[in-house]
């Protein structure tokens, strides 16, 4: 049973000290990384009325496989949204802002924006999901004590199952045991809730009714809190959920299936809800039997995946031969390119290394991944280490010309003057390089380059490539988006045109971006200002289309 502990009124609710139930995933969880992008003023928002907004930012990708997409998300729900002529329209407004930025696990961004409006914490729906996000994150503590005015007076089920939950942080088992009795009582509360929340309170396990297990499917933030807190893992349903937020969460139980976790976690790094430092460390945390690490060769050639990494960066992180180590890393970002892996994966990859101790091509690897963060000075380093190593290795020449678009990208408009042919000479040998694949990635490449001015716009170079491609297939986002977007930017509505650009892009983000639509969107974002986003967004699209 859990020590009687009575939850402080709201006068001293900051004096809370934590007691815990079960130990945490890690004393100190690594934040997300917070781009370096400067924070929007509300001019952004001239010109755009709230009730064109609201359905804007309802539309926005929440887990996209994007850094940019996330960062330029957050900057723009951090900026004051214009009021509404209608007080209810302002309030729906508000709501949906809250939203976004819990799906998108930016739980101190949310604190941050009710914290600046007062309005926000009145609001029902935005104050449940400042506790959701407080409670996917594991601030139990923190979440109970914010929670405590509406647990006096519990209205909705939602904070009748939270009166429950803090009974148990705060270790009054007895009162959440009749605070169970009560909803079950009524018929209220989720039952694989309830089962999970009894077996805590009473250090049993959980008896679960018929179909309580539907929930793990689509495990909502309190029911994910209670897994956690009572000590049980999620299950493989719950991988269907497509909110950083949530996957963050799944990712960080420690109760949770290697498999699960770890797929979890590399999903939430995709968009950058976690961070490649905390990623890394996932992989190195989680445990395999003595015959998987025995056999991990052996498994990277059948298989790729997430637990093919992990066993990759445990067998590099324990061995004592640095070559091996440096062999090893490399094997897990051949199969992590292979199967297409996203940025934030293939960065966690390559944290521990060092331009001074590693070979060309794991340089050249770093290089690419810096690039396509926008890191051009780090990107520049590890380039030039590569280079270095060339005349060791004379067939790093094509590797390094394939950089070629990304090292543009970081010069500054109109500064690249290329000699005559070089352009046509990189499309070839792209083209017979790689075949369609390559013309594909070079197209792309050369669309990205126009639309942000860095090299000549000509219809002539477009005569390089096929007309039958069988790649060049095109998805558009809805018509009212394609033809919105450069009249936003025209008018020079800038929250408006950012907003749309995220929205063409979709839930697939830059990297299957087409080239054509591309193009349309580096072009809006850059007449609006937006210049350095348009280049992160180039960024990762041509890293993404790279072979």
């Amino acid at each position: 049973m859990i020590a009687a502990m009575a939850i402080p009124a709201p006068s001293d609710a900051l004096e809370l000290t934590a007691v815990s139930i079960v130990p945490p995933l890690a004393s100190n969880p690594i934040n997300p990384p917070v781009f370096d992008g400067p924070p929007f003023d509300n001019a952004i928002w001239e010109g755009s009325a709230a009730e064109q907004i609201q359905p804007l930012i309802e539309a926005v990708p929440s887990g996209a496989p994007s850094p940019v997409m996330r960062d330029l998300t957050r900057r723009l729900l951090l900026a004051d949204l214009p009021d509404a002529a209608d007080p209810q329209a302002s309030a729906a407004l508000l709501a949906v802002r809250g939203h976004k930025l819990a799906d998108l696990g930016l739980t101190d961004e949310l604190a941050e924006v009710a914290a600046a409006d007062p309005r926000i914490l009145a609001n029902d729906a935005i104050f449940e999901s400042l506790i959701d996000a407080r409670l996917l994150d594991g601030q139990d503590q923190e979440a109970c004590v914010r929670a405590a005015p509406r647990l006096a007076d519990p209205v909705t089920e939602h904070w009748r199952q939270m009166v429950v939950y803090c009974r148990l942080v705060t270790g009054q088992a007895s009162r959440s045991l009749d605070a169970i009795a009560e909803m079950r009582r009524t018929g209220e509360g989720d039952p694989m809730f309830l089962a999970l929340a009894e077996a805590a309170a009473t250090g049993g396990q959980p008896a679960l009714p018929d179909g309580a297990w539907r929930s793990l499917a689509n495990p909502d933030p309190m029911l994910l809190a209670m897994l956690r807190l009572a000590g049980h893992g999620v299950s493989t349903a719950a991988l269907r959920v497509r909110d950083p937020a949530r996957l963050r969460a799944i990712a960080r139980n420690p109760w949770t299936a290697t498999r699960v976790r770890l797929e979890a976690g590399e999903r939430a790094a995709a968009s950058g809800a976690l961070s490649p430092m905390e990623l890394a460390r996932l992989y190195l945390d989680v445990e395999f039997s003595q015959r998987e690490r025995d056999t991990v060769l052996a498994l990277a050639q059948r298989q790729g995946g997430p637990e093919v990494r992990a066993l990759l960066v445990q067998a590099a992180s324990t061995t004592s031969e640095p070559p091996q180590s440096l062999a090893l890393r490399r094997l897990a970002i051949d199969i992590s390119r292979a199967e297409g892996a996203a940025l934030g994966v293939i960065q966690a990859l390559l944290l521990p290394l060092d331009p001074g101790d590693v070979e060309a091509t794991l340089a050249l690897e770093a290089a690419r991944s810096a690039y396509a963060a926008g890191d051009w000075e780090a990107a520049d380093r590890w380039r030039q280490r590569a280079a270095e190593q060339i005349h060791h290795n004379p067939g790093l020449e094509a590797a390094l010309a394939n950089l070629w678009p990304l090292t543009l990208l970081g010069q500054p408009q109109g500064s690249v003057a290329l000699e005559p042919g070089v352009l046509e000479t990189w499309i070839q040998s792209e083209i017979e390089g790689a075949g369609e694949a390559g013309a594909y990635g070079a197209a792309l490449s050369i669309a990205a380059l126009q639309a942000l001015d860095v090299i000549p716009q000509s219809a002539e170079i477009w005569h390089r490539f096929a007309v039958d491609d069988s790649r060049d297939t095109m998805t558009l986002p809805m018509a009212s988006v394609w033809w919105r977007l450069p009249e936003a930017a025209e008018d020079r509505r800038v929250g408006e045109t950012a907003l749309l650009a995220l929205i063409a892009l979709g839930p697939g983000g830059p990297g299957q971006c087409h080239p054509v639509l591309l193009a349309r969107i580096l072009e809006a974002l850059t007449a609006v200002g937006l210049h350095d986003e348009a280049q992160r967004i180039a960024a990762e699209a041509i890293w993404a289309n790279q072979i």
